[in-house]
């Protein structure tokens, strides 16, 4: 992922004024003459040239120490070459002279987060926030320090306030973006990035970024095509490349099977396993209107292949065509009505359609024709669970586990089952072997749901410290903070009782 940009520490024009606090005694003509340095050093930086601007301002702050805006301006001349040491000796003299200058803060913040020295950082942000709580650049960096310590739930907070404040600006829409991805929530972050490039459509890193979320979501043909473009417009950034390259890499070779399976099509028209394959391929990207479309073709083929109408359900359930996939799945069973897989994929849909008794029925036929089909056990579980019979959703759930002991879902929801009963601490076992399978995954997405769940039943069990840990934890990943307290508040009521 490309990182997000910050906003460039430019030299800002700035009227010189003298403070009281630490004054010296300075001549007219030496006040003039550095006004002078400092104007020069103005311009210069504006220009980008920030080594003639720095000696310009070493004989202005010579001329005039009393100044805390030349002070500043050094500092950020400073900033610019990486001097982040000797550009907050500079902030600290200037807040000598102006300690209510809530600029100063945040600059001496970004150094502070440059140098990892987060603490430092924030407290100079909350220190700038007492003073100005208008302050675009304050809550825009504030959030972009947050991000480097993973704190991306508070960033997002506070880079909605940057927004809020600057509703065009790219970089902030770019920063609030990629935190949506750290959170896990890529579809959030590409609507920001495209927020981004319409408030700046030539902002290379906005477009990056979005390509890069694409790509997380195998939706590759937006990658390529947002990529290309973050190319065209800094072709000279090598971190573009040496990223794209590592994108391109995993989403290559999908293209070139595709590309090989036009190829083998076009020599073997009438071969059904062709698209079949060619649809297996699609729905990695994910594409399932393409796949869709190569197995009715290969259904138009072999039309007695259950398989076939299995994967184009699994496709129509992927878009949630719930009816389309029934009627596949029916054609299926027809064909072969002994199917556990089968009947396993209809119950889901009977599910998804609110028909519970029909999936009911559906698990545990699939159950009788198969009983080490741990899916099915975990459907019916799912089902027993969804109507209140706890007690028979914990055995189907404890047998889904026994014959497949590495499904996070399993231990989930046998713990919530569990939990509504009131055994609390062999819910909070389940719940902790299903943390330990969302931690060992390093593609899953965090769950906010299970360690909010978590949290209601560590508060249970009196377990106060670690309830509050793991709501934190949930709200970092998306859980309605305030709905979850309540919760918990009401339980440490009950608790007390």
């Amino acid at each position: 992922m490309f990182p997000a940009a910050s906003i460039s520490v430019l030299l800002a024009a700035l009227l010189i004024v003298t403070a009281c606090t630490g004054s010296t005694e300075i001549s007219e003509s030496a006040r003039q003459l550095a006004q002078s340095h400092y104007e020069s050093a103005i311009e210069l930086g504006n220009e980008g040239r920030f080594d003639a601007a720095l000696i310009e301002l070493d004989q202005a702050v010579v001329l005039n120490p009393n100044s805390a805006l030349i002070y500043q301006a050094r500092g950020r001349a400073r900033a610019e070459f990486d001097q982040y040491e000797g550009a907050i000796e500079d902030y600290n003299k200037a807040m000598v002279l102006d300690s209510e200058n809530a600029g100063l803060y945040v600059d001496r913040a970004i150094s502070y987060s440059r140098i990892t020295k987060y603490k430092d950082a924030i407290a100079d942000y909350e220190q700038s926030e007492q003073i100005d709580q208008d302050d675009f650049r304050l809550y825009l960096n504030w959030g972009t320090t947050l991000t480097r310590l993973n704190r991306n739930y508070q960033a997002v907070k506070k880079f909605d306030i940057a927004i809020e404040l600057a509703p065009e600006n790219a970089v902030a829409l770019t920063n609030r973006g990629t935190a949506y991805v750290s959170l896990g929530q890529p579809r959030r972050a590409i609507q920001d990035y495209g927020e981004a490039i319409r408030a700046d459509p030539e902002y290379a890193e906005a477009y990056f970024n979005r390509g890069a979320a694409y790509a997380a979501l195998e939706l590759f043909d937006d990658a390529f095509i947002h990529l290309e473009k973050a190319v065209q417009l800094d072709p000279t950034n090598e971190k573009i490349f040496t990223d794209r390259g590592t994108i391109y890499g995993e989403i290559g070779i999908l293209y070139n099977s595709v590309k090989n399976y036009e190829a083998a099509i076009a020599r073997e028209p009438n071969n059904a396993k062709l698209y079949q394959e060619r649809a297996a391929v699609y729905k990695r990207m994910p594409n399932h209107e393409k796949a869709i479309r190569d197995l009715t073709v290969a259904i138009q083929i072999s039309p007695d292949s259950v398989g076939l109408f299995v994967d184009r359900a699994d496709s129509l359930v992927a878009i949630q065509d719930f009816e389309s996939a029934m009627i596949d799945l029916n054609q299926a069973l027809a064909l072969s009505p002994k199917s556990s897989r089968v009947l396993t994929e209809r119950g889901s849909v009977w599910r998804e359609l609110g028909y519970f008794d029909q999936a009911i029925v559906d698990f545990e036929d699939a159950i009788r024709l198969d009983s080490n089909n741990h899916e099915a056990h975990s459907g019916r579980g799912q089902m027993f669970l969804m109507i209140g019979d706890f007690n028979r959703a914990i055995a189907d759930y404890t047998t889904a586990i026994n014959i497949d002991s590495g499904v996070l879902e399993y231990y989930k929801n046998r713990g919530v089952a569990r939990g509504t009963i009131g055994d609390h601490q062999d819910a909070l076992r389940d719940l902790d072997m299903a943390v330990q399978l969302d931690e060992a995954d390093q593609d899953n997405i965090y769950d906010a749901d299970l360690f909010a769940t978590r949290a209601i039943t560590r508060m249970y069990l009196g377990m106060e410290d670690a309830a509050l840990a793991d709501a934190e934890e949930a709200e970092k990943y998306g859980a309605d903070r305030a709905q979850l307290n309540r919760s918990l508040m009401a339980i440490q009521q009950e608790n007390k009782k």
